[in-house]
């Protein structure tokens, strides 16, 4: 996988109603979709399709877990996306969460954490 524009050319696996699978389906990349992960996972494994998009997190994770001979995740990322948490307007804890979510991650447990899940590389 080069990037995006290699997807046209692959069979690629998603999971159903999810944020990837809106993605290819919005630039019409032909795709197959699988109900969970691990059945995606398995369907990449088995070599039923070429290529499996999803969420890179979740990914790392499952390969971390169980498929770390097998499979790897590409480096690049096709569609960023952040997540928040949503408070009321004008909320007195908006300052607490945030230095405290800032404090959680510039720490040294919060990148163990990363490297016990993810693996190594973080």
């Amino acid at each position: 996988v080069g990037g995006p524009d290699s997807l046209y050319r692959m069979e690629a696996a998603t999971i159903e109603r999810s944020t990837s699978m809106k993605y290819l389906q919005s630039r019409n990349i032909a795709h197959k979709f699988y109900p969970n992960l691990e059945d995606a996972m398995r369907a990449i494994v088995e070599k039923k399709v070429d290529v499996l998009v999803y969420d890179k997190p979740f990914l790392q994770y499952m390969i971390q877990r169980r498929y770390r001979k097998t499979l790897r995740v590409h480096p690049s990322t096709f569609a960023r996306q952040e997540y928040g948490f949503a408070l009321p307007e004008g909320s007195a804890m908006r300052e607490t969460i945030n230095r405290s979510l800032l404090r959680a991650l510039n720490s040294n447990q919060w990148r163990a954490i990363r490297r016990r899940y993810l693996g190594k590389q973080y």
